[in-house]
Parts: structure tokens; C-alpha cells; sequence
């Protein structure tokens, strides 16, 4: 929690395994991202001015969790770049600006666990959702955050055959949970 904080340099921590930045809201860029090899753990959170926190990372396949939230004009480049962190883990992505983040990439992430959606724009009338999602084999938790326009849920999430835990937070226009949901089979903790 440093409100004035605007850059700091990060060069020389080439053991940092987690970095957590939150409530940083003069901060408008992280740079030198590609110099922290150990690095297992992002979490950027409420950092309302930041526009760029580039991943070009020497070594990607170190990236296990990635937290963003309350980063609205972050720079979509990010996300662009998700693909080549293969071992992610952990994803967590709650923005107010859905254009900014094109869930499409989820497909590359075939080792993603746990992930948490949501925040997305009141003017959807449906949760952006990839069209596949076939590759995401070890998905065993989803967190969606709705809004009060949404009625239905993504259909691809029936194909989710390892999810254990499933949390709908703010579906206000969600009436009916659909018949699919009988379809996972695996799914042990359902929280609406």
C-alpha cells in the first residue's frame, strides 16, 4: 500500500518468487519483469493507474500464479501474452473493461488449476467465455463474478470434466441453474 509509489526498479532480484503489488495507484509501469527468473507468483491488485507491466520474462515457465484485479487500464498486451506461460497454475483476472482481456488465450493453459473471472463490464448480457475449452484437462476450480444482466451461464462449462469447485458470485438475473450442472460429476463444492 504505497499511493504515491509511481517506479521502482526490480533488475537485480533475480531469487524473487512472489510479488505482490496492491493499492499502488500512482504506479503507471512495471518494467524489468524479464530479469526475475525465480519468479513463481504475481499478484497485482487496486493498482488504478497502472498501464503496463510487461511479462516478456526470460523464463516463463517459472510463472505458477498470476492475480490481476482492480487494474482496469492495464495494458492488453498481458494478456496477449499469456499463452507462453504454459505452467500456469493459478489465473486470476476480475476487470471492469472486458475488451481488455481476451479470454480466448485460456486454451494455451492446459496445467491451469484454479480460475477466477469477473468484474467485466454491466453492458454484457453474457460472460465472455472461449468458444473451446477442451484443453483446460486440470481446471479443478472456478471462481465466476457476474453482474445483474447476466441470465445464463457459459454452456462450455458442462465440459469441465475435473471440476471439483464451482463459485457464482453476483449472477442477480440467474433464475434457473441449467440441467448440464448434473453433468460434472466431479463437482464436490458448489457456492452460489
Amino acid at each position: 500500500d504505497c499511493p504515491a509509489l509511481e517506479s521502482f526498479c526490480l533488475e537485480s532480484l533475480t531469487s524473487l518468487a512472489e510479488l505482490r503489488i496492491s493499492e499502488c495507484g500512482s504506479l503507471a509501469c512495471l518494467s524489468n519483469l524479464n530479469s526475475l527468473t525465480s519468479l513463481e507468483s504475481l499478484i497485482l491488485s487496486d493498482c488504478s493507474a497502472l498501464l503496463d507491466a510487461s511479462l516478456d520474462m526470460k523464463n516463463p515457465q517459472s510463472l505458477r500464479t498470476l492475480s490481476i484485479s482492480g487494474c482496469d487500464k492495464l495494458n492488453p498486451s498481458l494478456s496477449n501474452n499469456l499463452e507462453k506461460f504454459t505452467s500456469l497454475e493459478h489465473l486470476t483476472i476480475v476487470s471492469d473493461d472486458p475488451g481488455c482481456w481476451p479470454i480466448m488465450v485460456l486454451h494455451h493453459l492446459a496445467n491451469l488449476r484454479s480460475l477466477t473471472l469477473g468484474g467485466f463490464s454491466d453492458d454484457l448480457d453474457h460472460f465472455p467465455w472461449p468458444h473451446s475449452i477442451t484443453n483446460l484437462v486440470s481446471l479443478e476450480h472456478l471462481d465466476l463474478r457476474g453482474w445483474p444482466k447476466i441470465t445464463s451461464l457459459p454452456d462450455q462449462i458442462q465440459h469441465l470434466s475435473t471440476l471439483g469447485t464451482l463459485l457464482l458470485c453476483r449472477f442477480e438475473g440467474l433464475e434457473v441453474l441449467p440441467e448440464w450442472m448434473g453433468s460434472l460429476r466431479n463437482l464436490r463444492e458448489l457456492w452460489i
